[in-house]
């Protein structure tokens, strides 16, 4: 139902209702204007007919569940996209209505994230919330008419991407220190088969005995992050390690039998443990720590040594990539971060 009100000598307002509809309104200089805009209005809200019912009762936390639910169970890392759904789902945004979801609450999640959590977790966190609004209007019937507030929303700027290596000073090597800090004989294991091969956290942990072929001095990775399986050469060091992990075992017995996440956290107890024994070290020797050693690094940034390591022993990009398992030179090039002083050389 329209409605027409004079606000002052010269302006009018013009109001449409329509149940299942958020209320439409506009303000015009003549009254032949807002009358055509009512008739207008009326017919476009009439011959969408009911399609906005549904999404005037489901709320976005709902469609995230849902989601959550039926789809991300059939995608690889099923734990990280689930975990991070239901994050969202307790969200302000998650408790608003799907026909009432417009770019502002978009761009107000952004902004409230960003007060709290790097761009880049907003970034993805952006992109995961319109991929399951994209999915909800292409394959479920009853999402018909929904829109994608957050498809036109402006991004973060993309954060730089890490260049973090191992390094060393002052006599300290910081992959020598988290080995000798680590309370984890699976992780002492674990941390130079990572540097060695660039294998992912995720695809070493699911490395199962029958997947190494010492024969061959290789092992062979069935459950990629891509879903591509391919096959890794393991150096001397790295062979000499996955030697004695298969001994004693049974084909289908797990490599190192631990998961992902236990991983990260031998890590950081790894680091934070060699980072006090360093600066217990320094007062010793009466000198200033740097701030730098065990303290900015991550469990992934080892898949950027390794990575950077075989380009620095002569590996071009097809033999690297065969290796690590980069699909383009553009993600290959963010993971290789080679020393200065190596170019150094090859100039000469």
């Amino acid at each position: 139902m329209g409605s027409i009100t004079k606000r002052g000598d010269l302006q009018w307002q013009a109001r449409v209702r329509r149940t299942g509809h958020k209320e439409q309104s506009e303000t015009f200089d003549t009254y032949e204007e807002a009358e055509r805009w009512v008739a207008m209005t009326e017919a476009r809200l009439f011959s969408e007919g009911s399609k906005n019912d549904y999404l005037n009762i489901v709320t976005l936390g709902n469609l995230l569940k849902r989601y959550r639910e039926e789809v991300t169970p059939t995608h690889k890392g099923e734990k990280q996209e689930s975990d991070r759904l239901k994050r969202l789902e307790d969200f302000p945004i998650a408790k608003i209505a799907l026909a009432d979801l417009i770019p502002d609450d978009a761009r107000q999640f952004r902004d409230d994230r960003l007060a709290e959590v790097s761009p880049g977790t907003v970034i993805r966190e952006m992109n995961l919330v319109s991929s399951v609004i994209r999915h909800a209007i292409s394959e479920w019937r009853e999402y018909r008419g929904l829109r994608n507030p957050f498809s036109d929303v402006k991004r973060p700027k993309t954060p730089p991407r890490r260049e973090r290596r191992i390094e060393e000073y002052g006599g300290e090597n910081e992959l020598e220190g988290l080995l000798e800090a680590s309370d984890s004989e699976a992780f002492k294991d674990f941390l130079p088969i990572a540097v060695e091969t660039a294998m992912r956290r995720g695809e070493t942990t699911k490395i199962l005995v029958r997947d190494v072929i010492l024969q061959r001095r290789v092992i062979r990775l069935y459950d990629t992050k891509n879903g591509t399986s391919r096959t890794v050469p393991l150096s001397k060091q790295a062979t000499e390690i996955a030697k004695r992990l298969v001994e004693g075992k049974k084909p289908d017995d797990p490599l190192f039998g631990i998961v992902p996440d236990s991983m990260t956290q031998a890590f950081g107890r790894a680091r934070d443990r060699a980072r006090k024994s360093y600066e217990a070290r320094c007062r010793e020797r009466g000198t200033e720590p740097d701030p730098r050693l065990y303290t900015d690094i991550r469990l992934h940034d080892m898949r950027h040594e390794a990575t950077s390591r075989l380009f620095e022993k002569d590996l071009d990009a097809v033999e690297v990539s065969s290796i690590t398992g980069h699909k383009s030179l553009q993600q290959l090039r963010g993971y290789a971060h080679l020393r200065a002083e190596k170019l150094v050389n090859k100039l000469d």
